[in-house]
C-alpha cells in the first residue's frame, strides 16, 4: 500500500473505490471483496484492495479496474502477473486535494489457486459465499475465514490468529453450508481442511496435516489435467525466476549508470 502524504477528512482514494465498484456493478462482473471491507467504498483503510475475480472473464474485468484507474486520474505504474494472480499499483491526485495523492494495490485473484493449482472453490461461489455490504460486493465472513486459513497452511505451514476463531465456528456449525464452494478439494481435501480449522493447537499435528493438504491439492491437479498441471508450474515458476532476474538487471543499471535511468516498471 502506498500511504497518503497528508491525512484529511477526505479520503483521496475515494473516487476511485467508488468508480471502481460502480463500473463493476454496472458491467455485471462477478467479482468480491476478500478481506478489510469495512472502511469500502470510500477507503481501504491502510491495506490492500484484495479481489476474487470470475475465471471466466478475468481479463475484462481487469481491464475495467484499469480503465477506472485512468478515469480516477492516476496510472498504474506497476504490474505483477502469475498464474491465478494479478497485481496493479496504481498512484493518482484527486482534483479537490491539492497536495496529496492516493496510492493503493490491487490484488486480483483469479479464482482461488495454489501454485498453478486448478481452482479450488466451485462457480457456487458467486451465488452462496458473496453478499453485498454497502453496494460492494464481499465474501461472507465464514467463507473468508476459511480461505484465510487455507492460503496461511498452504503456503507457510502455519493458521495466523486473525483467522482461526471464525474458522472454527464454521467448520463445526456450518459445514455443510459451505461445502459446495469447496467442492473443488475433493472428499479427502474438505476433511483435511475441516481438521485444521478444528485443531486445538497440537503444533506437530498441524504441520503433518498442512503437508498432506498440500500434496492432496496437488495430485487432485495431476488427476484433472495433467498437461494442464505441468503448463501451470512451469508459468507459476517462470514468473517467479523472471521478476527475479529484472529487478536484479534493473538494479545493476541503476548502480552502474552515471545518470538517472527512464525505467519503465509497468510490468515488473
Amino acid at each position: 500500500m502506498l500511504y497518503n502524504t497528508v491525512l484529511q477528512p477526505s479520503v483521496p482514494e475515494s473516487v476511485f473505490l467508488e468508480r471502481l465498484f460502480y463500473s463493476l456493478n454496472q458491467e455485471g462482473h462477478k467479482y468480491a471483496v476478500m478481506r478489510n471491507y469495512e472502511q469500502l467504498p470510500k477507503s481501504v483503510g491502510g491495506s490492500d484492495l484484495d479481489l476474487l475475480v470470475d475465471t471466466k472473464n478475468a481479463d475484462q474485468i481487469v481491464g475495467c479496474i484499469v480503465d477506472a484507474i485512468k478515469k480516477a486520474k492516476g496510472i498504474v505504474i506497476g504490474r505483477v502477473e502469475t498464474v491465478g494472480l494479478t497485481k496493479l499499483f496504481a498512484l493518482g491526485q484527486p482534483d479537490d486535494l491539492e497536495g496529496q495523492w492516493w496510492g493503493i494495490r490491487i490484488d486480483i485473484c483469479i479464482g482461488v489457486v495454489y501454485r498453478g493449482s486448478h481452482n479450488l472453490v466451485s462457480e457456487s461461489i458467486w451465488e452462496r459465499g458473496v453478499k453485498d455490504y454497502k453496494g460492494v460486493k464481499v465474501i461472507s465472513s465464514d467463507l473468508a475465514s476459511l480461505l484465510g486459513v487455507m492460503k496461511e497452511v498452504l503456503h507457510n505451514g502455519l493458521i495466523g490468529d486473525r483467522y482461526i476463531s471464525q474458522a472454527f465456528d464454521a467448520a463445526s456449525e456450518r459445514w455443510d453450508k459451505i461445502c459446495p464452494v469447496l467442492e473443488p478439494l475433493g472428499s479427502n481435501g474438505l476433511n483435511q481442511l475441516r481438521n485444521i480449522c478444528c485443531e486445538t493447537g497440537n503444533s506437530n499435528s498441524l504441520a503433518a496435516e498442512a503437508k498432506r493438504f498440500r500434496l492432496n491439492i496437488e495430485l487432485s491437479s495431476w488427476k484433472a489435467s495433467p498437461i494442464l498441471y505441468i503448463a501451470n508450474k512451469i508459468r507459476y515458476y517462470g514468473s517467479k525466476i523472471m521478476r527475479v532476474v529484472v529487478f536484479l538487471m534493473l538494479g545493476q543499471a541503476v548502480a552502474t549508470s552515471p545518470r538517472p535511468l527512464p525505467i519503465d516498471v509497468a510490468y515488473i
